[in-house]
């Protein structure tokens, strides 16, 4: 058994934030820490099977196509969900923090073997976005492989995850039903599947909603109407394959 804990040295106890954390194919623990902007500790730690922690840091200037991006330090953005696909990509979701208006707020895809800085897929109302929302809450694969991602506007998701690694323009996938974007406007928080691909979305205002495996139907919606849930704000929703249970938050 091991403690993973997090000294808070100069910075205080309060300061000791793990938004989140994930288990690679390998052991490797990732683990996410809230960084502070004026003294640039690491937003990702990791810790291995021989007890050796270590950090990860992207610095430095990359260009995707016809991107091009500069990283002053970590803390120039602040991560608060990490998701690691069946091939080890880690899917890294940032937030908006108003301390330091230069942060990032998108999603970033790391694959420390095969680029040494990740992607950066960003939504800007009005231009051309690769993803569907600015705010990143929940990021799931599917039975397909498919990548799905969870937003402040909607869902979309990658059929391929490994074409974020393309050296050219992406664009997420937005499933459209009666020709209008699956849950545009609509804060998604966690997203989920059964084992017939079908997927499982908690949302804030629509409750939760059951959708065919391509997200081209809605199956069927739930909320205190029609169901024990309370309201219509579902903040996470998990689905237990070898039984069919689904466990809603």
């Amino acid at each position: 058994k091991y403690t993973l804990s997090f000294r808070g040295d100069s910075l205080g106890p309060s300061s000791n934030r793990v938004p989140d954390l994930n288990v690679d194919k390998n052991g490797v623990v990732w683990i996410l820490n809230t960084p502070d902007p004026n003294i640039g500790n690491a937003s990702i730690y990791k810790y291995d099977l021989n007890g050796k922690w270590d950090s990860v840091k992207f610095s430095g200037n990359d260009k995707w196509g016809s991107y091009k991006y500069s990283y002053v330090s970590t803390a120039s953005y602040f991560l608060h969900r990490i998701f690691i696909d069946r091939n080890g990509n880690k899917w890294l979701a940032s937030r908006y923090y108003s301390a330091d208006p230069n942060s990032f707020v998108g999603l970033f895809v790391y694959n420390e073997d095969k680029y040494y800085l990740p992607r950066y897929l960003k939504y800007e109302k009005d231009r051309y976005s690769e993803i569907c929302g600015k705010q990143v809450n929940c990021i799931a694969q599917d039975l397909d492989g498919a990548i799905w991602i969870g937003t402040d506007n909607g869902i979309c998701f990658f059929s391929d995850p490994e074409e974020v690694f393309q050296l050219k323009q992406v664009k997420a996938t937005i499933p459209i039903i009666n020709n209008q974007p699956l849950l545009k406007g609509i804060n998604v928080t966690g997203i989920d599947f059964d084992g017939s691909n079908r997927k499982w979305i908690s949302t804030i205002g629509e409750g939760l909603l059951l959708v065919s495996p391509d997200g081209t139907k809605i199956l069927n919606k739930f909320n205190e109407t029609n169901s024990p849930l309370i309201n219509r704000s579902v903040n996470d929703v998990k689905v237990i394959k070898s039984t069919g249970e689904v466990f809603v938050a």
